[in-house]
């Protein structure tokens, strides 16, 4: 993940050297698509999860929204998609991975100078032609091969979605039940169905679900991924 390149945590270091930073580590949050908010501005009378002592459980704190803090992102995550919370804040290094491998949420990018910080590499004071090497070799990635890396993991995401347009009615009890249901057991397979498939092959369209005649006897397996037992 690197090392901020940022003077308040480089000053005190006399015997490290920091290399160019090679992405921007901002707060995110992240939150379902059906029935979540849709900007930050909806946060506001929601319930937010965060890590504890984090920049985002500060970021959480400082803006007044009502927070529920956990120690591990693991629990965080699972928590926001039980629904026991509306939303969390989070570094995007932490929210890109989730959302990469989780249908069904959205990623908001927050707007805060202070908690955006370069992020690069670290050697020793005796390493400086090794630095200087790390630095030519980030010069040379820096448009094509860093950028797809950050992407892999899905870094880069709240760079490109753009929030939508308002915020969406308040769920029901009911549908808060439902939505859950889907983001536990549901959303996996159908993710996993549309990876598989390929959008782009398809024309951003899933192929025809191939019907599937009942087992007869004397059939050792029934056709599909359910075997006769």
């Amino acid at each position: 993940m690197g090392v901020p390149v940022t003077g308040r945590y480089t000053d005190d270091k006399p015997r490290l050297l920091f290399t160019a930073p090679y992405y921007v580590m901002t707060q995110v949050v992240v939150a379902p698509m059906v029935g979540g908010v849709a900007s930050i501005e909806g946060l506001p009378g929601k319930l937010v999860g965060v890590q504890a002592m984090t920049l985002s459980d500060q970021l959480a704190y400082e803006r007044g929204w009502n927070r529920k803090v956990y120690l591990k992102s693991e629990e965080l995550f699972a928590a926001l998609v039980s629904s026991e919370v509306d939303a969390v804040v989070v570094e995007s290094v932490i929210a890109g991975p989730f959302l990469r491998k989780s249908p069904g949420f959205r990623l908001l990018a927050v707007k805060d100078p202070q908690r955006e910080l370069p992020i690069g590499a670290v050697v020793r004071k005796t390493d400086a032609e090794l630095k200087d090497a790390v630095d030519r070799a980030l010069k040379t990635l820096r448009d094509k091969t860093v950028p797809d890396i950050l992407s892999r993991y899905g870094i880069t995401l709240a760079q490109t979605a753009p929030p939508p347009a308002s915020e969406p009615a308040p769920l029901s009890a009911q549908l808060r039940s439902a939505r859950s249901t889907y983001l536990t057991q549901c959303s996996q397979c159908h993710a996993g169905r549309r990876e598989s498939a390929g959008v782009q092959g398809h024309g951003g369209r899933l192929p025809a679900r191939r019907s599937q005649r009942p087992p007869r006897n004397g059939d050792d397996a029934v056709e599909g991924p359910h075997r006769r037992r």
